[in-house]
């Protein structure tokens, strides 16, 4: 039997009244959540200051970050979630693809005027929005930049 979910997608009940879903072990659940993209912005401040250390201030910075990161995959591993997710390399590396009467235009970038900069990305698999906002929430990065969710089409 199918139940209509909201958003007009259904899911299918077993003879226990339970979803498919709800019965079989939770690594097995694909496909039972909504999938979220999790913008991870850093601030261009941040980025410039970054830009700025030397390896060994880098390293410090990155040690003093790692409990954070950590106490994040923590809670992840604990509410089940199927996350993937990586970092971005420096936007200094960066180029920007236009294409303008037929011929591709190769910038350095990206550059536009903005306060944020794209630094990652997780894809995360949540029960629902709130579930992806308390995600997005303990995200380290939203501390000083933002971290925008946005559920993948087609769902």
């Amino acid at each position: 039997m199918l139940r209509a979910r909201r958003g007009g997608r259904a899911r299918r009940r077993d003879s226990r009244g339970g979803t498919r879903c709800d019965r079989a072990p939770r690594r097995l659940r694909g496909g039972c959540g909504v999938k979220y993209l999790l913008l991870l912005n850093n601030d261009v401040r941040d980025i410039e200051s970054w830009q700025k250390l030397s390896d060994d201030g880098k390293k410090a910075l990155r040690t003093n970050e790692i409990p954070k990161w950590n106490e994040l995959f923590g809670w992840i591993a604990e509410q089940g979630l199927e996350v993937e997710g990586l970092e971005l390399a420096d936007p200094a590396d960066a180029r920007v693809i236009r294409i303008r009467d037929g011929e591709a235009i190769v910038s350095d970038g990206p550059f536009a005027e903005t306060k944020e900069l794209l630094g990652g990305y997780f894809l995360a698999e949540c029960k629902d929005l709130d579930q992806a906002i308390e995600l997005a929430e303990r995200v380290p990065v939203a501390a000083k930049g933002s971290v925008e969710i946005r559920p993948l089409a087609g769902q």
